[in-house]
């Protein structure tokens, strides 16, 4: 028996990716073993936040954005800024993936 993601979590509408500290299975979601890429309802999800602790590529989040196509925002904490220099530098095309999708980009610096 199949089951569809969004009949799975119908009231989803944030993915929240908070710190990878193995093997991540985020840069090739739809041929990775482990990956929970079937399990997600990507057309439901409206925000994505990502915390200072997740290890993730300008290219992951790209792959991420593409699949889940009606996100409008977006928001990453990151102590390092790597994602938010990506996107300022449109590293792999992020800055303008970024800027044609979402509409409420909120980039935030942690400082200790």
């Amino acid at each position: 028996m199949s089951v569809d993601a969004v009949g799975l979590f119908p009231r989803v509408n944030e993915l929240f990716i908070n710190g990878f500290n193995s093997k991540s299975c985020l840069s090739d979601l739809d041929n990775c073993r482990d990956s929970i890429s079937p399990h997600i309802p990507w057309s439901l999800l409206k925000k994505i936040s990502i915390d200072d602790d997740a290890i993730i590529s300008a290219a992951e989040l790209k792959a991420i954005l593409q699949m889940a196509y009606n996100v409008d925002t977006l928001q990453i904490s990151h102590n390092e800024g790597i994602l938010n220099d990506a996107i300022f530098r449109d590293t792999d095309s992020i800055g303008a993936r970024v800027n044609r999708q979402v509409s409420i980009s909120i980039l935030q610096e942690k400082f200790h």
